[in-house]
This record gives C-alpha cells, sequence and structure tokens, in this order.
C-alpha cells in the first residue's frame, strides 16, 4: 500500500527522513493557517 504523503515507501525512508517530512508538513500547516488568518482580517468589517 502506498502512502500519498510521501514519493517513496515510507517503510524505506530513514527515520531521520520521515522526521524531517513530519516536520515539514507541520510547517506548511502552520503556514497555511497564517494564511487563513489574514484572509479572515482583509474581510472583516469589524475593526475590534
Amino acid at each position: 500500500m502506498s502512502d500519498p504523503y510521501y514519493h517513496e515507501p515510507a517503510s524505506e525512508l530513514s527515520t531521520q527522513v520521515r522526521d524531517e517530512h513530519r516536520a515539514l508538513a507541520t510547517l506548511i500547516e502552520e503556514l497555511e493557517a497564517v494564511d487563513w488568518y489574514h484572509q479572515r482580517i482583509d474581510v472583516a468589517t469589524d475593526a475590534d
């Protein structure tokens, strides 16, 4: 079974590479959240 989040079979990747991948995925999620907050702020009409 392939994992859609890896380009190579996860079972063949080292622990370090899998850990780095998880860290990068987390960073991407956090950056997306910042973008969503900026969008929300941009359309907000309440100054508070």
